[in-house]
């Protein structure tokens, strides 16, 4: 750690604490994110290794690049070395409200580009929301960041922890138990930001998984027919959650485009199965326009 300079935190967390720092030969400035291990762990961290592996492997301009790792053994630290950015989409969106359509647009194609490459490495995010997304506000660059959750994926869907991620931007497959589940648990969570890009809002805010679910069914409508039924072979499904007509979503993508709200109506499908994947999402025509 010698070769940096901190010169600021700029976020902590129960993964550790994150520092803007300075190269001190070419004045380089990166991001730091420094992780205490457990006095009672042996080695590094299943989730760090994740990260590290992950973001050493990927050379896309919209995942973050590890530059490297430093491990600490005396103070039981390893300290992640990565390109530095600006902000955190969740800061950007806090900061300008009123984003444009066409700015809009511009994040989240990169977001999906981003997610794409991941899927295409078999790789299932799992933690997709704007706090997991740097941006520099100048260039409206992005690149998703926090590889810490994220799981390889086979062909066939894999049984995996169905609590990871924020409930806020939890797919409701994931909310009822629903183990096996796809790539398309991450697209659920580009919808979400999508619509807060737009509406500076968080469209399905809760504390647990019921409140999550009745907000989505309450808003969205309940499944019917066949979506039923694949509804109620979840575990935590009860009929509580049936019925209901749904209010609908104009409020939470308030100004959008035809194009814009038809491609979110597509990543919050309900259905995991019809959901679309990035690479459908990339090829929707909303990409294709220009909107003044």
């Amino acid at each position: 750690m010698n070769k940096y300079i901190p010169t600021q935190e700029i976020g902590k967390g129960g993964y550790g604490t994150v520092f803007k720092a300075k190269h001190y030969q070419d004045d380089t400035i990166v991001a730091i994110k420094r992780i205490q291990m457990s006095e009672n762990e042996e080695g590094i961290k299943n989730s760090t290794l994740r990260e590290v592996a992950i973001s050493k492997s990927n050379n896309h301009p919209n995942l973050v690049k590890l530059i490297e790792m430093i491990p600490d053994i005396k103070e039981n630290v390893v300290y992640c070395v990565y390109e530095f950015m600006p902000m955190d989409l969740r800061a950007y969106i806090r900061q300008n409200p009123g984003i444009k359509e066409n700015t809009a647009r511009t994040i989240i194609r990169q977001v999906l580009q981003g997610l794409d490459q991941l899927h295409k490495m078999d790789i299932i995010h799992r933690d997709m929301k704007p706090h997991n997304v740097l941006i520099d506000p100048s260039t409206l660059q992005v690149k998703i960041i926090d590889f810490g959750l994220a799981r390889e994926f086979t062909l066939q869907p894999v049984p995996l922890s169905c609590s990871c991620g924020t409930k806020f931007f939890l797919a409701p497959e994931l909310m009822l138990g629903q183990s096996k589940y796809t790539k398309t648990s991450d697209i659920w969570g580009v919808g979400l930001i999508l619509s807060q890009l737009f509406s500076n809002k968080y469209i399905f805010p809760c504390r647990e998984n019921e409140e999550g679910l009745q907000k989505i069914f309450s808003i969205m409508g309940s499944p019917k027919g066949e979506l039923l039924q694949k509804f109620r072979e979840c575990p935590r499904w009860t009929q509580d959650y049936e019925g209901q007509p749904g209010t609908g979503f104009d409020e939470f993508m308030p100004g959008a485009s035809k194009n814009a709200i038809d491609l979110f109506v597509h990543l919050i499908d309900l259905d995991w199965e019809s959901r679309y994947t990035a690479e459908q999402a990339l090829k929707h025509k909303w990409f294709d326009e220009i909107v003044e």
